[in-house]
């Protein structure tokens, strides 16, 4: 069950190389709305939710009732917050007890904590931050409470993602996973909208500093990033296999071109397999490794050759372009006669290649792959800047490859 004040957000809590911690993730919003996600515990009983109680006046009282915690959150700062929140005592088989009532303020110099009647004060930064966690556990041994991140609006990206507005250690670790991969370099600034067509326009780097500002945990944002990566890795494999097509259709005895786009798939190929580590499976996931073993790397017959062509641009166009829903259908011509066959539709090629992939030179504005040459040199010059693109972002994987 998931409850939320003013709108419903459905949070995924993933595995893989990204803890999976049985816990109620509350995501705090600058206007003071609070999203709650929580699992179900072993007896299928809600562990935590949000309580709306109307009050005379027509007055409201909101707080977070955890079993026998009750909280309520006050942003007079206006900052977003992730906060994890757990109550291990079983009340199935104990005696009821008092609840305990907190009232968190998130101030504009400090973070306010008022017990009975006590006041607290603690400051935003990690020694603070430590204090308040240590004194709600104090309380009672059984609250879980971790502060995960705390920042204002529209935090700048030109930072590491690990900085101070992250607290929890875990996830600083997650944060330097994410990288320190090899493709974070380029893929932070890809746009996130293919994964969540909720947020047009928002690079990957901004969607994670920004996280709770999107209804999202960091741990999601952290799996929108390999899925990015999914999907950089399967554009590159799909241009390659295109231009590809397009070379060998016009001239079919480019025996050392050959060798070298099955080299450079391969290369892809390792990437991928190196991403299944933390992220086993994907949208994006086209199986580069197990498409070559369908295919004769080794063949001579023209036709043999551009109808393995035919079928790896078929797969992997069908795989990037499904969450769209689009017609995926290519300009398979049988026999290959027509040397100026496109094998891909206009449209198609503008939807997948279109500012794809940002220039690695300053003094260029875009390759302008999408639209594809008619004259074997320019397309052959297209290819061969494909496989340095390919060979600068992947080249982790160059040396075991050879």
């Amino acid at each position: 069950m998931f409850y939320k004040i003013n709108s419903v957000v459905l949070i995924f809590l993933y595995v893989l190389f990204f803890r999976n911690v049985f816990v109620n993730t509350i995501l705090i919003g600058k206007e003071g709305e609070i999203d709650i996600c929580q699992p179900y515990d072993n007896m299928n009983r809600l562990d935590a939710e949000m309580i709306k109680e109307v009050c005379c006046l027509n007055t409201s009282n909101e707080y977070v009732m955890c079993k026998d915690l009750r909280m309520s959150l006050v942003n007079e700062k206006k900052i977003f917050a992730e906060i994890r929140l757990r109550y291990d005592d079983d009340s199935t088989t104990r005696k009821a007890k008092s609840t305990i009532n907190l009232k968190i303020t998130f101030g504009k110099k400090n973070i306010i904590l008022n017990y009975k009647k006590e006041q607290k004060y603690y400051k935003y930064n990690e020694i603070g931050i430590n204090d308040l966690q240590l004194f709600i556990r104090n309380l009672d041994e059984n609250i879980y409470f971790n502060v995960v991140k705390i920042y204002e609006s529209n935090v700048p990206i030109i930072r590491d993602l690990v900085n101070d507005t992250v607290y929890d250690n875990e996830i600083k670790d997650q944060l330097s996973n994410v990288q320190n991969l090899f493709l974070w370099k380029y893929a932070k600034d890809d746009f996130v909208t293919v994964v969540d067509s909720s947020c047009p326009n928002i690079t990957l780097e901004y969607f994670i500093h920004n996280s709770t500002a999107y209804h999202k945990t960091v741990e999601q944002t952290l799996t929108t990033a390999i899925d990015i990566m999914y999907y950089r890795t399967a554009k590159y494999a799909c241009l390659l296999v295109v231009y590809a097509y397009q070379s060998l259709n016009i001239f079919s005895g480019q025996n050392e071109i050959w060798k070298k786009i099955i080299n450079v798939l391969r290369i892809l190929s390792k990437a991928e397999n190196s991403l299944k580590n933390y992220k086993e499976e994907s949208l994006f996931l086209i199986n580069i490794s197990e498409k070559l073993k369908q295919i004769n790397t080794k063949s001579s017959s023209r036709c043999k050759l551009l109808n393995d062509l035919s079928y790896l641009v078929s797969n992997f166009v069908a795989i990037i372009l499904k969450p769209s829903g689009i017609d995926t259908k290519i300009n398979e011509n049988i026999t290959h006669i027509n040397m100026k066959t496109y094998i891909l539709p206009e449209d198609i090629s503008k939807k997948i290649f279109n500012g794809f992939p940002k220039p690695h030179e300053n003094n260029v504005n875009s390759y302008m792959f999408e639209n594809i040459p008619t004259a074997l040199d320019d397309i052959n010059k297209n290819l061969f800047t494909i496989f340095e693109l390919i060979e600068t972002e992947y080249g982790i994987f160059l040396i075991e490859n050879e």
